[in-house]
Formats: structure tokens, C-alpha cells, sequence
């Protein structure tokens, strides 16, 4: 084969703002692809590159190839255009890149359906560097283009905007698309990247809405998905369903502004692999929103990117700057997650949930902080395989959905009170299929023109842990508990940690108790009574309207202690076991407050057997009726 080689005749060195080329031309039709023919079977000879290139260049057919054979890179403002029709290949040292000089450069490669851009391999076999866009670079873009064979850090590597139209990158050892502080423009479609050796894509979150998705794919790669590093999110942005999950390598913050809130959006089918560690935090520093937008056929996952472990990721949190009207989590699975406490939180913000399943929390499955709550309209959670399914303030209580809510299957199957925040309004805790589990002493106290009320339903079991206590209209405000329970239905007020005297407060009800709106009925209280209480049911000048059929034991104190007036509407009172004394009541007649003697539970007038705290020199049989603990010749010392 013989060749011309045009370099001025060898006589003269390239100016140094040409690109280096060498022609090949002659008659010999040469050996391999380096040689082509036009339509008119003319002989079309390949085109070598390698340098910067300093004023625009195009690319184009009227070559066999053009042949990149070293870094090529576009500078001082120039554009290189790759016109329809042509075919570029790479040595193991080429690259085409547009440097991130203070005059913006440009690079298009932009074919036709009927005549699309190629880039290759020079050497089947050998990996060529691929591309690199600076910051500064514009006009980025590829149409109707495939890339092939690349290796190096990324096919693609970009700071820079990028534009892409029936792209395809394929069959290459390095990503395909590395973007950084870029994303793709909106007018973006139809990208395609398969047969890689690693993932597809790598970008910020703050630009993974821009990813097509029309006419797109992102399968087929060793490692099929879209690599996503922690950023903060200011504008709204929606996540599409690409086929392939996203993996949080960060924490993804969603925080916009008041006149231009940031809402996320998260299309049906979308699965989240989420980090080691990391959490999606809505709306902690500005207004935002999350719309999590599952169907039934469809839903939304998120899972660990690692050991499915409880607590492996952070969880998803709704802070308090959340727009109540963009707060939605529908049709969606949260799994392996709770690391910052519950795998779905909420603070000062109510949220709808709808066909949720929150799974496998290292701790609380779900937790509604402060005024938070779940939205009218919430239906359909399941919380299992956690500690406890659910951790809520007080007030939020009456907001677990109950239609088909399922909180069994955790390591303690109680739903959890924070008592941090007093009910301030009336309020009716639903029956669950688990009992509560009360943290500290809800206190109920509104306001004397509008009492705070809180209902228990019939059936419900509370537990309390040590020294918490439910506190009505004491120390302030006006306030009434109904806790009507039937036979069949009773409720049940315990202790939580041991079954021992005083293990928690119990009830107490201050004088500006809501008389008419504090009830009792078929309701027992055991192993309360502790010493800051002195009773299980203490009253302070409150005298409810009803207080029927209950039964009070375990008390560290007495069962019932009243201040000032003996309660008129105490009525089938059965008291057992409490340290400082006890009573039974049958009807309105009640042993230890009637002014007389009944031996069968007294040892002296309304004192010692059942009702203790008899005083120095009244009769007793045991020390145990004697307030001093000393019964001497059946006397109290």
C-alpha cells in the first residue's frame, strides 16, 4: 500500500490552530475500513486528529472516518460539529473534550434517522478515553448518535448542560453519562445506554429530574442504576420511573422558598436504594414538599443499598417548613430504614399516607413529632417487623387511620406516646389493634369556655411506663377524660415496665375538671399510685359525673383519694391490694366513707383492713391498718 502523506510536502510543521491531520490519498485501495467510497464509488480516505482545536471545525461524511488518535481539544471559544452521516473511532489514547475556558466552547455531533453519527473503536478491542465537557462549555449535544467501546472514567463526563436526541451509548468498560453540577436539557429524549461494564449514570440529586425518560432505557449494564450523590434540592423536581432504581449515595435535602417552594415528586414504579446512613429530609431549612405518588400495580420502594438490616439508611423525614398540601406518601414500601429514628417521620406537618407498608425500622416504623399528624383521608398503613410500629405526640393520637391498619409483628406491639405536648382540644384515641404504650404524664387541659376532652375508646389497653401518669385539669387549664368502657369492651389502665405498687402516677383530676365530661365506667387501673400522686385515682375538688364499675389494685397509696368532698357518683368500686388502703362500694354505699364500723374490712371506723390509715389509738389487727405501721395490744401506736 502506498501512501502520500500531505504535510505541506513535509516541508512545514501544522499551524497551532489546526488539529494535526494526515490524509492518506492515491489509488491503492488500501486494506481494513480505512477506506470508503461516496455514492458515485469514488475512493473516500480517512481523516487523522489529534491537538487542539482553536477556530471551528466540522466533521464530516466526505471522509471514510475521521480517526481520533490522541486528546482532542476544542478551546478559545471554537465549535467542532460532527455533521449526519459521519463516522469517528478512537485510539486507545483518543478523546474529544471542550475545555472550561473563560470563552465558552461548543461541541455537536448531530445526525438524521437516515443518516446517524458513529463513534468507535479505531482497534477492535481497545478503549478509547471518551468525552469531557468543563463547565463553561455550551452547546453540548448529540442527535441521532451511538457511542461505542469507551473506557476511562466515563463515556460521557460532563460539567456541562448536556443534549441528548436518539442518543445511544453501548458496549463500553466505563459509565456511560458522569454528570457534575449538570444535568441533561428538557428538550432530552430518547437516551439509550446498555452493554456497559458499569452503571449507566452518575449525578447530583439536584439534577436527576433531568435524566429522559421518554424513549429511554438504562438496562442491560453490569450494574444497572442511576448513581446519585447527595444534594440539596431548591427548585421542584419530579423522579421519574426509568426502569432501573436510583441509588442515594447522600443525604437528598428538598428545601426551597417561601415564594418558590421545592416540591419532589416521585413517579409510580420508582425504586430507591438508599445508602448506608442516608436520609431524604423534606422541609427542615425552607418550604418544600414530597409527593410520593405509588398505584396499586405500581407501588414506590425504598430499600437499603446494602445489608437489609433495620436502621441501615436514615429514613424519610417531613420537617416542619412541609407544605401540608404537597405531604403524600401513596402506595409506597419503606424498609430497612429508621437509623434517625423512624423509617417515616413527620414534625409540625400532617401527612396523608395511603396503602403504606413500613417495614423492618430499627426502630419506629413510623413518628409524628410535635403537631404532626396523619391526614383525613389516611387509610390502609401497615407497620411491622420494627420495635414498636409507631411513636405519636399525644395530640396526634387520634389520627392513626384504623381502616385496615395493621401494627402487629414488632418487637413490642404497642404503639408508643410521646406525652411532650398537652392535648389542648378534645380528642378520642381509637381503638387499635395494639395497645398504647405511655411515655411521661399526659396532661389534658384546654380552656374554661372550651374544656379539652379525651375520650378512650371501649376495649383499649394503656400501657404507662415508670412514673407517667395522665394528669386532667391539673395543674392548670379545664379539662374531662371519658373512659367508657362496657363488660364486654373494658378499658384497661396498667403498668408498663413491672407489676409492682406505685410502678406508675395514675390519674389525677384537677378542680377545674369538666365534671359533666369526666366519666368512668367498666374501667380498671392497676399498679399505680406512685408517691407524687398518693392514689391510683386522685381527686382535687373534682367530682366526676360518673365513676361506675371500676376496679383499682396495685396502688402504692390509696385507691381513690378525694380532697375536700367524698364523689357523690362513685358507684361499684372494687379496690384490692392498694398499700394505704382500699375500698369496696356496692350501689352509693361505700365501706370506709360511710361514719360507721364494718367489721367484715374495717378494723375501726372508716379506717384499717381494707381502707388503712387508721390514726394513734384507733383499733387495729394488723400493723398494715395503722397509718403509723404499728399495731401494738390491737392499738395503733
Amino acid at each position: 500500500m502506498r501512501y502520500v502523506i500531505l504535510l505541506s510536502l513535509l516541508t512545514a510543521c501544522p499551524a497551532p490552530n489546526d488539529t494535526v491531520f494526515v490524509d492518506y490519498t492515491g489509488t491503492d485501495t488500501g486494506s481494513g475500513t480505512d477506506v470508503g467510497t461516496d455514492s458515485n464509488g469514488n475512493y473516500l480516505l480517512p481523516q487523522y486528529h489529534c491537538g487542539e482545536v482553536r477556530a471551528d471545525q466540522a466533521w464530516g461524511p466526505d471522509r471514510s472516518m475521521h480517526v481520533v488518535e490522541c486528546a482532542v481539544t476544542v478551546v478559545q471559544g471554537a465549535t467542532l460539529s460532527i455533521l449526519p452521516g459521519t463516522k469517528v473511532v478512537f485510539g486507545p489514547a483518543g478523546s474529544i473534550s471542550v475545555a472550561d475556558d473563560a470563552t465558552p466552547s461548543s461541541f455537536g455531533a448531530h445526525g438524521t434517522a437516515e443518516a446517524p453519527v458513529t463513534f468507535g473503536q479505531a482497534v477492535v478491542g481497545s478503549p478509547w478515553a471518551g468525552f469531557s465537557f468543563g463547565e463553561r462549555a455550551v452547546d453540548i449535544g448529540f442527535s441521532y448518535a451511538t457511542i461505542s467501546g469507551a473506557g476511562g472514567d466515563a463515556t460521557i463526563a460532563s460539567n456541562a448542560t448536556l443534549h441528548a436526541d436518539h442518543l445511544t451509548i453501548q458496549d463500553g468498560l466505563s459509565a456511560g453519562v458522569v454528570l457534575t453540577g449538570a444535568g441533561f436539557d428538557d428538550s432530552s429524549t430518547a437516551l439509550t445506554i446498555t452493554g456497559l461494564a458499569s452503571k449507566p449514570v452518575e449525578l447530583d440529586a439536584s439534577f436527576a429530574d433531568t435524566l429522559p425518560a421518554t424513549d429511554s432505557a438504562y438496562t442491560g449494564n453490569a450494574t444497572d442504576w442511576i448513581d446519585v450523590r447527595g444534594d440539596t434540592l431548591t427548585e421542584s423536581a419530579t423522579w421519574a420511573n426509568l426502569g432501573v432504581p436510583y441509588v442515594l449515595r447522600g443525604d437528598v435535602n428538598v428545601d426551597g422558598f417561601a415564594a418558590r417552594p421545592a416540591v419532589l415528586t416521585i413517579d409510580a414504579g420508582t425504586t430507591f436504594l438508599v445508602g448506608d446512613g442516608v436520609s431524604i429530609t423534606v422541609g427542615t431549612a425552607g418550604d418544600a414538599g414530597l409527593v410520593v405518588d405509588g398505584t396499586t400495580a405500581a407501588p414506590v420502594r425504598f430499600t437499603a443499598f446494602g445489608a437489609a438490616m433495620g436502621g441501615y439508611w436514615g429514613g424519610l423525614s417531613l420537617g416542619r417548613y412541609t407544605l401540608p398540601e404537597y405531604a403524600s406518601v401513596q402506595h409506597a414500601l419503606l424498609e430497612w430504614g429508621g437509623g434517625n429514628g423512624a423509617a417515616l417521620s413527620a414534625t409540625d406537618v400532617d401527612v396523608l399516607v395511603n396503602d403504606v407498608t413500613l417495614r423492618s425500622s430499627v426502630d419506629a416504623g413510623f413518628r409524628l413529632a410535635g403537631a404532626a399528624a396523619f391526614q383525613t383521608g389516611s387509610r390502609d398503613l401497615t407497620s411491622t417487623g420494627s420495635r414498636v410500629p409507631g411513636t405519636v405526640s399525644a395530640t396526634s393520637v387520634a389520627s392513626i387511620p384504623t381502616a385496615t391498619t395493621v401494627l402487629t409483628g414488632n418487637t413490642l406491639d404497642m404503639l408508643e406516646i410521646d406525652a411532650a405536648t398537652p392535648i389542648v382540644e378534645s380528642t378520642t384515641w381509637p381503638l387499635l389493634d395494639v395497645p398504647y404504650w405511655v411515655l411521661g404524664t399526659v396532661n389534658v387541659r384546654g380552656w374554661a369556655e372550651a374544656p379539652a376532652v379525651l375520650t378512650l375508646s371501649p376495649g383499649s389497653t394503656l400501657y404507662f411506663g415508670f412514673n407517667a401518669g395522665l394528669n386532667v385539669s391539673t395543674p392548670s387549664g379545664a379539662g374531662g377524660l371519658l373512659a367508657l368502657g362496657t363488660p364486654s369492651a373494658p378499658i384497661v389502665l396498667t403498668a408498663g415496665m413491672a407489676n409492682e405498687h406505685g410502678a406508675w402516677r395514675g390519674l389525677a383530676f384537677g378542680d377545674h375538671c369538666d365534671e359533666a365530661q369526666t366519666r368512668l365506667t367498666n374501667t380498671t387501673i392497676a399498679w399505680a399510685g406512685a408517691p407524687s400522686n398518693e392514689a391510683a385515682l386522685f381527686l382535687d375538688r373534682c367530682n366526676p359525673a360518673q365513676l361506675d364499675d371500676l376496679t383499682i389494685f396495685g396502688s402504692w397509696g390509696f385507691g381513690v383519694r378525694a380532697l375536700d368532698e367524698w364523689p357523690a357518683n362513685l358507684n361499684n368500686l372494687v379496690g384490692t391490694n392498694n398499700a394505704l388502703g382500699s375500698m369496696t362500694c356496692e350501689g352509693d354505699t361505700c365501706w370506709c366513707t360511710n361514719n360507721a364500723w364494718d367489721p367484715k374490712t374495717e378494723s375501726d371506723v372508716d379506717c384499717g383492713g381494707v381502707c388503712g390509715g387508721c390514726e394513734t389509738g384507733l383499733d387495729c389487727a394488723a400493723n398494715t391498718d395503722c397509718f403509723s405501721g404499728v399495731c401494738t395490744l390491737d392499738v395503733c401506736e
